[in-house]
């Protein structure tokens, strides 16, 4: 079933795919993968779909529909955010476009929820609004399909939305549906200029990306462009950053950001939401708190709601007490650049730009950022 969630940013997880398999650097320490294992036993969810390695549980690729709980959302009426396949990945490779569309019906149906998604797999969540997109055109529409298909492959439904069905109403759901929030995960810059354009370019009421793990330096205002990869743009405005001469069409501000910027009139969309944390678990990688400022920096330059989970399992030497002591595997030196170095070379490192970081553990890592918590949401800021 659904589940409350200790997600900060969500009320609930819906899981109708199981299974998964890695395809980036941030998936090296999958929560996931943890989770499954412990139900991974014959006759349990997860059996065939997460193995033991000598590096850990790790996904088999492998992925199993759970059209029993299609139905899901329509039965709670008290609304909620609701983050889709916590476990998994709505656009995975192995879920048919079909499965996906039955997804989506439920979430049409069930528009009192704001629902969450969240997908490493841009290309793929791209091509699936490109085929509901035409085969709804002879349906009735996207809305419609998805409905259709809800019907055709959920098991059990609530007479409620049955009743609903039968009535006109639906045919008057909007696409892309107002009440999902589609995003991107991406850990550093190059998940960001391979993810974020894609998203940009795909129907949605709401964009967003979670940079978590936060590995390395993002600049959401440099991202590669997918039309020409020589040119980088501004995701949070819709424009680029130049040193020319200023025109009629290009605006300055002062900051760190230096030269001029110049609006796109054809920018597809933009950034609606930034969602940034640390790695936490047992093996989890140090972030630079550099990194975490300047998205931070950059969000509210832009307006663009900005929310810091948490900083993993690792904080700055300096925010530490000085009397803490440690033993030498728990303290690394990170570089702005993203190099690491751990135990006792990282008293041995020199960059001017890297930072003594030391492991103390999730809770007492916490989640203020120079002492303020952010905690804004695209619903708070609409509001």
């Amino acid at each position: 079933m659904a589940q409350a969630s200790p997600i900060e940013w969500t009320d609930e997880t819906w899981n109708v795919v199981r299974g998964c398999n890695r395809v980036s650097p941030g998936c090296m320490h999958c929560y996931a993968e943890v989770s499954a294992a412990r139900f991974s036993k014959e006759g349990m969810p997860y059996h065939r779909l997460v193995q033991a390695t000598s590096q850990g549980p790790k996904w088999t690729g492998e992925v199993a529909l759970v059209p029993e709980l299609l139905g899901y959302p329509l039965s709670k009426r008290k609304p909620h955010r609701i983050f889709v396949n916590s476990m998994s990945d709505l656009f995975h490779e192995a879920v048919p476009f079909e499965f996906i569309a039955a997804t989506f019906g439920a979430m049409a149906l069930a528009e009192h929820h704001t629902f969450q998604i969240l997908t490493k797999r841009a290309e793929r969540m791209r091509a699936f609004f490109d085929w509901i997109q035409h085969e709804g055109a002879a349906r009735n529409g996207p809305a419609q399909l998805c409905i259709s298909q809800l019907l055709r492959d959920a098991e059990s439904l609530p007479k409620s939305a049955e009743k609903r069905m039968r009535h006109a109403e639906v045919e008057g759901i909007q696409w892309p549906l107002q009440n999902v929030w589609l995003g991107v995960s991406a850990e550093n810059q190059d998940a960001a200029n391979e993810r974020i354009p894609t998203l940009l370019r795909t129907p949605a009421a709401i964009r967003w990306v979670s940079i978590e793990p936060l590995l390395g330096p993002i600049d959401l205002e440099q991202v590669k462009w997918w039309r020409d990869r020589d040119h980088h743009v501004d995701v949070l405005r819709g424009g680029y950053w130049t040193n020319g001469p200023l025109t009629s069409n290009m605006s300055w501000r002062p900051g760190d950001r230096q030269g001029h910027f110049v609006n796109h009139s054809d920018f597809p969309a933009c950034l609606d939401w930034v969602v940034v944390g640390g790695e936490s678990g047992k093996n989890a990688r140090p972030m630079h708190p550099l990194w975490v400022h300047t998205l931070q920096a950059q969000c509210k330059a832009a307006d663009v709601p900005f929310f810091f989970k948490q900083h993993g399992v690792w904080r700055e030497a300096s925010a530490i007490a000085s009397d803490v002591t440690l033993p030498a595997e728990d303290w690394a030196f990170v570089q702005a650049d993203g190099k690491a170095f751990y135990g006792h070379e990282a008293f041995r490192a020199k960059d001017p730009d890297g930072v003594l970081m030391a492991r103390i553990g999730r809770e007492r890592a916490g989640y203020e950022l120079g002492g303020v918590v952010y905690r804004e949401t695209p619903m708070a800021m609409a509001a």
